[in-house]
């Protein structure tokens, strides 16, 4: 992560060409109120459900927030229409 230039950037892809994604204010706003925590957890999103301590099927996380949005708007979506 790069927060002076607001990018995160990825080298390790599947096509072997780094990629840089840009870091909005909501994204950088999570990961500042996560970085107290980071002395208990070398994750950002830990779970203690999974295994390996951190989320890893971010799709279950995912449905249940557009399952809010719908409730809250009464838009109702195919949820293939949002990609996630």
């Amino acid at each position: 992560m790069d927060f002076f230039i607001n990018k995160w950037k990825i080298t390790d892809t599947k096509n072997g060409e780094p990629i840089k994604i840009p870091l909005i204010e909501q994204t950088l706003e999570i990961l500042d109120d996560r970085l107290y925590l980071k002395e208990l957890t070398p994750w950002v999103f830990p779970s203690e459900k999974s295994k390996s301590g951190h989320l890893e099927e971010p799709m279950v996380a995912w449905k249940r927030i557009l399952g809010c949005v719908i409730k809250l708007t009464g838009e109702k979506r195919d949820r293939t229409d949002v990609k996630g």
